[in-house]
């Protein structure tokens, strides 16, 4: 009994521990977050604005945090507290942010689902403890998903995704001629199409297929192409060496015949030399007796 006493005593101040930890990035971000919105608000023209933003690490490091201030603000002193408490590890700068992109009755219907997760958590595992990782799945039901900006190599290519091209400039597609390229595509693919047999009639077009691919599978197909360009060299290398035995080969027969000519000549010769040694002898032979007659 004891025993238990002390674990949830443990698991209280433990958690009191990590609520404070929440807090404390909360305060820290909301800190720094307020001071940068203060000084954008004093600022009017818009050359300074820009200026601001630059010396400030840009606009992807001011802009969350201005939405996490405008968010604080819009906040009552009741819900300001019990995000200050939310069940979880920790929380960062861009958690945060994507929070703040919440309305207040989506606010309040994702904290509803975070304290019920919370407590099956606590009935689980003996800690009320969310991962941060929660807080990403379950903020995200809630928001728009972002546009679709390329599509992945070796994915079928559903009716929606034709709207990557209809949004990249250079292509310069309207919604009349993307339905024609639809229609080419369908009935050049024997199947349902995947993302690769749109390259051939965007080249076509005089587009780049590599628009549509995201910078991760612009490498993968140009590695590929490089695969396919060293496997094409290789066999033609093969293919070489290959003539080159083969020459080879016949080169050694040709030589073999040829030593075996000349052997054959060398004998003939002989023959020969050895016939005419023996002819001058029997000419030298025969004249003497030819004298006396």
């Amino acid at each position: 009994m004891m025993e238990n006493k002390t674990k949830m005593t443990t698991l209280l101040q433990s958690a009191e521990q990590d609520f404070s930890t929440v807090k404390l990035s909360l305060d820290f971000n909301v800190s720094i977050a307020e001071g940068l919105l203060q000084r954008l608000e004093k600022l009017t023209d818009e050359k300074e604005i820009k200026r601001f933003i630059k010396q400030h690490g840009g606009k992807n490091f001011v802009e969350p945090y201005t939405q996490i201030a405008t968010w604080y603000r819009s906040l009552t002193h009741e819900w300001q507290d019990q995000i200050s408490s939310l069940p979880f590890w920790t929380i960062e700068k861009n958690q945060w942010a994507k929070l703040a992109q919440l309305s207040l009755d989506q606010l309040k219907e994702w904290y509803e689902e975070i304290m019920r997760l919370s407590e099956d958590s606590s009935e689980k595992s003996n800690t009320n403890l969310l991962s941060p990782r929660i807080l990403n799945q379950t903020v995200a039901k809630f928001l728009p998903k972002a546009p679709k900006t390329s599509l992945k190599l070796g994915q079928p290519v559903e009716d929606e995704d034709y709207e990557v091209l209809l949004n990249i400039k250079d292509y310069d597609f309207t919604p009349e001629t993307l339905e024609e390229f639809k229609t080419e595509i369908s009935e050049l693919a024997k199947q349902d199409p995947i993302t690769e047999d749109l390259f051939f009639p965007l080249e076509k077009r005089g587009f780049d297929p590599n628009l549509i691919l995201s910078r991760t599978d612009c490498l993968v197909l140009e590695n590929q192409k490089a695969v396919v360009k060293l496997e094409k060299k290789n066999k033609e290398i093969d293919t070489l060496n290959s003539q080159f035995t083969q020459v080879k080969q016949e080169l050694n027969q040709s030589q073999q015949k040829v030593e075996q000519l000349t052997h054959n000549l060398n004998q003939h010769q002989q023959l020969i030399n050895q016939l005419t040694e023996r002819l001058t002898k029997l000419e030298q032979q025969r004249t003497p007796v030819e004298t006396l007659v």
